[in-house]
């Protein structure tokens, strides 16, 4: 795992009195000894899962993330266009 990955739980992990859930994601903050991560959840708290608990999700290329903005652009302007 490495700082700044996209990471799914693979089982329950509680931490600082809340719990994420199999299948929760966040991105990797910190990589430590002993296999420990620090992840910011999608939700804003921060896990400390293991790496045996938590899957790597698969990198989206730049180039497809920029379609999609751009896709979603063309969309918002046409409907934008269509309440008016």
């Amino acid at each position: 795992m490495n700082v700044g990955q996209r990471v799914e739980l693979t089982a329950r992990i509680e931490a600082l009195g809340n719990t994420a859930y199999p299948g929760d994601q966040g991105t990797v903050e910190g990589v430590h000894s002993g296999g420990s991560l620090t992840v910011r959840m999608d939700n804003g708290r921060t896990h400390f899962p293991t790496r045996d608990e938590v899957t790597a999700l698969p990198e989206v290329p730049q180039e497809a993330d920029q379609e999609m903005r751009a896709a979603l652009e063309r969309g918002r302007r046409n409907m934008r266009e269509y309440l008016s």
